[in-house]
């Protein structure tokens, strides 16, 4: 059984590993999901999904780059789902980076 962000997060900080939180927080026009969705994503696995196609395929490269600078921090990305990033929705995703560190933090997670 695959585990959802929450439970990635949940683990993941237990664990020390680092991970990177993918928050997809404004869409305009046609988008694969809708604003609030969220996926984990490490060095060697991705939990939930933004919607799969080259949006997700970017977001994941994104997201690999912040884990090999080993930083924390929060990065707010912007995409547009035209023929450039091979993908026919049309519309905008803006989508939010939250890189966390391989240590022991305790973090919380509130939201639906």
């Amino acid at each position: 059984m695959k585990i959802n962000w929450t439970g990635a997060a949940h683990q993941l900080n237990k664990q020390g590993k680092a991970y990177v939180i993918a928050t997809i927080v404004g869409v305009t026009g046609s988008t694969p999901r809708n604003s609030g969705t969220k996926m984990v994503i490490t060095h060697d696995d991705i939990f939930d999904t933004i919607g799969g196609g080259h949006l997700e395929h970017k977001v994941i490269k994104h997201a690999h780059q912040l884990l090999m600078a080993g930083d924390e921090c929060q990065q707010l990305e912007h995409f547009q789902l035209g023929a450039q990033l091979g993908q026919c929705c049309g519309g905008n995703a803006s989508v939010l980076f939250e890189s966390f560190s391989a240590s022991g933090v305790n973090i919380m997670l509130f939201g639906a």
